[in-house]
């Protein structure tokens, strides 16, 4: 579902002042990658339809923290994503293609690495209802696709997702390989 805000509404969302949004949008304030990061992240938008218009435009890609730190905060974004960027924003969307290759529709929304224990509690229930709906044969591809399409995600919670798959594998040992 789109969110329809208001250009007041939508300015104070990511923090800008409303006539500075109206610049950005008339082509007289370029976008920092300050500003486009806090888009992508809050409103769950590809870096990559934002810096060029190729879909998918719901897809954020979590970029790792030491390539950020490469970034300038004051960097216009379009450089920002040819220089730093596109790469692997290009490589996490073909990793979120994975489960949809084994005829598996991905209900997880990219919501970045989760900042609570309410997000990673929702993840985990997702991940669930997901594995539930699917056939057996299918958990084990589906997990790998989905961890395969959050990398940093992945390395930060490495242990917990190991418990996981263990616990899920100890249900239906013959489910993952």
């Amino acid at each position: 579902m789109e969110r329809k805000l208001s250009r007041v509404a939508f300015a104070d969302a990511v923090g800008v002042d409303s006539s500075f949004l109206s610049n950005i949008e008339h082509a007289r304030a370029p976008v920092r990658y300050y500003l486009a990061k806090k888009i992508c992240l809050d409103f769950l938008i590809s870096e990559r339809w934002l810096a060029t218009g190729k879909e998918p435009k719901k897809r954020y890609v979590e970029i790792h923290p030491d390539k950020e730190q490469q970034i300038p905060a004051r960097m216009i974004f379009s450089e920002a994503y040819d220089k730093f960027l596109s790469k692997e924003i290009e490589e996490g969307l073909e990793r979120w293609a994975v489960p949809h290759s084994f005829g598996i529709s991905v209900k997880l929304s990219a919501i970045g690495t989760p900042r609570s224990d309410d997000q990673r509690q929702t993840i985990s229930a997702l991940l669930i209802d997901e594995l539930a709906s699917l056939p057996p044969a299918k958990h084990g591809e589906f997990l790998r696709g989905v961890f395969a399409g959050m990398p940093w995600f992945y390395r930060q919670y490495q242990d917990e997702i190991e418990k996981f798959v263990r616990a899920v594998h100890k249900k239906s040992p013959k489910v993952i390989k």
